[in-house]
């Protein structure tokens, strides 16, 4: 059970009644799926997001601001408020982080490769997946199954 769940009373009542009967309270199933993730090295990651965010200023995102704000319709979202370039990229970077952070936390299981080191990168993922359909190398130690030159290092 999450925090929010202790928290709650009839959730707490629930799982107790569900565990005092013998049966598993988060009746959690493992599945069988295959995990890829796509990660770099954060200063590679970072003169990518610099550079997107360098177009996008270059290709009329101010004017695409001062249009959306005539129409009160402007978003919430990165690039759209009143920051600098700088404290764009620098939002940018710290939500890449976030979600890198994330992935690796919560699918601890995902098999990453490195997209800073392109050679045969599409081979290589493409390897993955068919031994993954086959049958082979996707149950337990996957990870091992696969060497350096496959998968990311952290």
């Amino acid at each position: 059970m999450n925090y929010s769940d202790q928290q709650n009373s009839r959730r707490l009542i629930r799982a107790i009644e569900i565990a005092l009967q013998g049966l598993d309270p988060c009746n959690c199933k493992k599945t069988d799926v295959l995990i890829i993730g796509l990660t770099a090295p954060y200063k590679y990651l970072y003169q990518r997001i610099d550079k997107r965010v360098e177009k996008r200023i270059k290709n009329g995102m101010a004017e695409e601001k001062e249009r959306l704000k005539r129409y009160k319709k402007l978003p919430k979202t990165l690039g759209y408020s009143d920051e600098t370039a700088e404290e764009w990229k620098f939002a940018e970077h710290a939500y890449t982080r976030r979600q890198l952070i994330y992935f690796r936390k919560y699918f601890p299981e995902a098999l990453w490769f490195d997209i800073s080191h392109p050679t045969n990168l599409v081979q290589k993922v493409e390897k993955v997946v068919k031994d993954y359909l086959d049958g082979s190398n996707h149950r337990n130690g996957q990870k091992e199954a696969y060497g350096p030159e496959y998968l990311a290092t952290d």
